[in-house]
């Protein structure tokens, strides 16, 4: 392709691939772990109830649907009324040969509030509602979620406080849920661990409570060691590159909030062109305390790129909290066309970056998606496409 250059950085041509996508809808990335993940039914057990579903199904996987390991890209499946996930490899992205492994989600949970935090580190559960919190345990007899156990405050120990539970939320890595519980307004955190032998009864409260904002506005986050904090938004700092006026051509604006063991949380960024128009940036991926990777992702309009110019479509920023200060570091430049990427995800190792990109008329159904892969830290080379791809997946992580 032409129509995309990398300077000093090596494009890798790969296999051909289909779909994976980041929807827009969930920009925030933080990283999908910094994001809220809630939605659900009343689960049939309670706080204090042993009624525990852990029997193993004596079904088999069909043969040509191999057991989850949860080793590749995965994704949340969004063409059809189905709620599941996909696991890909990355070497055969887009043999249509080749068997995708998909796990089958519970049918009452809404793709729009599932989240990477929706699941717990290993992927062997998943947590999601409101009111009562439903918790299923995969199963990989059948590749599929099946009720575990559900926190209700409608029985058992905490049923005279008259309280709900919402917004729960895995720690990062770990498979430890974290849940408001929500009363006359305030919200105080509590968390439990959940394993297979996990009792309702154990969840406990923390000493974090703040005034519940009914208008959806997230109030608390993890912080880079993995425990829960609260923020203001009088301890969010704010900064740009220009001082007075408008923006013009290269400069930005970031934001974050600083935490307690010296690094950044809630990471924002915003780019701007010699007209003072710009683009929003989502973050795929944590690198560091307070490094990340981030991109402009749109659909494709040509004037939603013009923000991206200078700085490129994606980008690593690095935040130095002592100094309130951002340093931005170009990894794609922007289409030719101007035209953003529909999805982009980094391997876990950093060495490998994939993104799709739409070209032509984003109004027309023949537009056609490409998909290129990017070798972060070389010192040659020009991107080429290397198959097709299309936006109506969720990336959660690649593992």
């Amino acid at each position: 392709m032409k129509n995309l250059t990398l300077g000093k950085r090596l494009i890798r041509k790969a296999s051909a691939f289909t779909v994976l996508s980041l929807a827009t809808s969930l920009a925030a990335c933080g990283s999908t772990d910094e994001q809220v993940a809630e939605d659900g039914p009343t689960a049939d057990s309670t706080i204090g109830s042993t009624d525990f579903h852990t029997e193993t199904p004596t079904d088999e996987p069909t043969p040509d649907q191999p057991t989850a390991s949860f080793d590749g890209i995965i994704s949340l499946y969004l063409n059809s009324d189905v709620q599941k996930l996909k696991i890909e490899d990355e070497d055969s992205l887009g043999d249509h040969e080749t068997e995708d492994t998909t796990v089958s989600l519970p049918d009452n949970t809404s793709h729009k509030k599932i989240t990477r935090s929706s699941f717990s580190g290993d992927w062997m559960f998943i947590a999601y509602g409101e009111e009562n919190i439903q918790i299923d345990q995969f199963d990989e007899a059948t590749n599929e979620y099946v009720d575990f156990i559900a926190l209700s405050p409608e029985e058992g120990g905490y049923s005279e406080v008259g309280y709900s539970l919402e917004n729960p939320r895995f720690a990062p890595d770990t498979s430890t849920l974290w849940v408001e519980k929500v009363s006359d307004g305030t919200s105080r955190l509590a968390s439990i661990d959940i394993t297979s032998e996990t009792d309702p009864s154990e969840l406990t409260d923390s000493e974090l409570t703040f005034e519940k904002d009914y208008a959806g506005k997230n109030q608390w986050t993890f912080d880079t060691a993995g425990e829960p904090m609260l923020f203001k938004d009088s301890e969010r700092i704010v900064s740009s590159s220009w001082e007075d006026g408008e923006p013009g051509a290269g400069d930005y604006r970031f934001g974050y909030r600083p935490d307690e063991v010296g690094g950044v949380v809630l990471p924002s960024l915003a780019t701007f062109n010699a007209d003072g128009r710009g683009n929003e940036y989502d973050v795929i991926k944590r690198v560091s305390k307070t490094e990340f990777i981030m991109a402009a992702i749109g659909d494709m309009a040509a004037e939603h790129g013009q923000g991206a110019q200078e700085t490129g479509a994606v980008l690593r920023m690095t935040i130095d909290p002592t100094k309130k200060s951002v340093d931005l570091e170009p990894l794609v430049p922007l289409a030719a066309d101007k035209n953003l990427p529909s999805w982009v995800i980094v391997s876990p190792d950093f060495e490998t970056l994939l993104f799709c990109h739409g070209q032509g008329d984003p109004m027309k159904r023949e537009n056609v998606y490409k998909g290129y892969e990017v070798s972060l830290g070389s010192d040659t080379g020009e991107p080429e496409e290397y198959g097709t791809c299309s936006r109506d997946k969720v990336i959660l992580e690649w593992r």
